[in-house]
């Protein structure tokens, strides 16, 4: 599939790696985004993701059973120096149209990445709530593909918008809020 929009495949694919837990999807975006965006030296690593402290252990025991909120993915990726917007979906056509717009625009600019959050069911997938970052949009077919991290479960793949959407336009039962996408800009 030839994608017109395709700056965050071009970015990410150097830096993609495979979550290295169950509920790790969020740790493996983030240090995608961040390896891709910031390019740090020494680069980040899932291992490295959480310190040592009790606290930070606890973070990781919860996190490996289960997962990270969008807005828990967005403070750490702010507090890694870079701009972050969450957009949380809302059940309407309107709220696709405006996904579309922002997702062309975004993977158009290689100074932008995003990241979705969905529900893994809607789209016939096995799990529940993932976190991914998109590649590149192809606006003849209106599919993006998603950089899944869960390499071994799900490959990357080309999602129809509306489908993701959909998938995005549920309830995260962690954070009590719909599910979305985040907007990743470096300066």
């Amino acid at each position: 599939m030839a994608a017109s929009a395709s700056a965050g495949l071009e970015q990410l694919a150097p830096h993609f790696v495979a979550q290295s837990r169950r509920g790790f999807c969020g740790v493996a975006t983030a240090v995608l985004v961040v390896n891709a965006a910031l390019q740090p030296k020494p680069p980040a690593t899932q291992a490295g993701f959480f310190g040592w402290t009790l606290d930070d252990l606890r973070a990781n025991l919860a996190v490996t059973a289960g997962g990270m909120t969008l807005e828990e993915l967005a403070s750490f990726l702010r507090a890694k120096g870079l701009q972050v917007q969450v957009v949380h979906a809302e059940r309407s056509n309107a709220g696709a149209k405006a996904f579309r717009l922002a997702a062309s625009a975004a993977l158009r600019n290689p100074r932008r990445l995003l990241i979705v959050n969905y529900d893994r069911r809607r789209l016939g997938q096995e799990g529940a709530g993932h976190l991914s970052p998109l590649g590149a949009y192809d606006p003849a077919t209106d599919r993006l593909l998603v950089m899944d991290e869960a390499a071994h479960r799900c490959p990357q793949t080309w999602v129809p918008l509306g489908d993701l959407w959909a998938a995005m336009a549920t309830v995260d039962s962690d954070s009590g809020r719909m599910r979305g996408y985040l907007l990743v800009r470096r300066d």
